[in-house]
């Protein structure tokens, strides 16, 4: 069984296939290259570009020959632009699925995908929160199939992805007890979210990590030092 974010996006580009047979999915920031790599969809076949064009004509034509047009997907982990149009043919018999693409069933933007496969499960607030780190590259497909897999409130879902919690006192305590996440906090930029849980466990009022700390000492300095080495 795939992941909730995994699956909807699988059976976003099935329900194409079921529709217009010829898929083209072009992929310019390799989101989904793990996914279209083990990719399975019923009676269909999914035909890869690595690094030859040629190559990839020749492995579909054969499946181009017959008076109706194949059940086929075919990924591109590139932008459509760059590809000096060598599946114009492809294209124009198909559909496009790429991000931002119309109608919206054929956009197959992260933040998009991902938005309309966790409204179900968490809160509108939620949502858009998430969306707003997808699309500053903070979550990836796999963070937020882990989101949708813990299913639980993620208000501070990248306290969750990095520490496994969203318990302020496990954050804070993890956080301060050790530096093993502080590459992947800075990777994140979940500075500001680290805020929160020392807030609620310290009752002190902290600065924000870009301002001074003058003011911050003691277990509360501490853990704003420690923000700000993370920096």
């Amino acid at each position: 069984m795939l992941p909730v974010v995994t699956e909807a996006l699988v059976q976003q580009i099935a329900k194409q296939v079921d529709e217009k047979k010829l898929v083209v999915w072009y992929d310019p920031e390799q989101a989904y290259s793990r996914v279209a790599a083990q990719m399975s969809i019923s009676k269909t076949t999914v035909a890869r570009y690595n690094g030859s064009f040629l190559r990839l004509r020749k492995e579909v034509d054969q499946l181009l020959d017959g008076n109706e047009a194949p059940r086929l997907v075919v990924y591109v982990p590139m932008e459509r632009t760059d590809t000096a149009s060598a599946l114009i043919e492809l294209d124009c018999a198909g559909v496009i699925m790429q991000p931002r693409q119309q109608p919206p069933a054929c956009n197959t933007r992260l933040s998009v995908v991902g938005r309309n496969a966790l409204r179900p499960i968490l809160g509108d607030d939620q949502v858009a929160e998430i969306e707003r780190q997808v699309e500053a590259g903070k979550l990836s497909l796999a963070d937020l199939d882990s989101l949708a897999d813990k299913g639980k409130d993620i208000s501070a879902g990248l306290l969750t992805l990095i520490f496994g919690s969203a318990n302020p006192q496990d954050v804070a305590l993890a956080f301060l007890g050790s530096g093993e996440a502080d590459e992947e906090i800075r990777n994140k930029e979940a500075q500001k979210e680290l805020v929160t849980p020392a807030k609620l466990i310290s009752d002190i009022e902290f600065p924000t990590p870009k301002s001074s700390p003058i003011g911050v000492s003691g277990w509360g300095g501490t853990f704003f030092s420690r923000i700000c080495f993370c920096r």
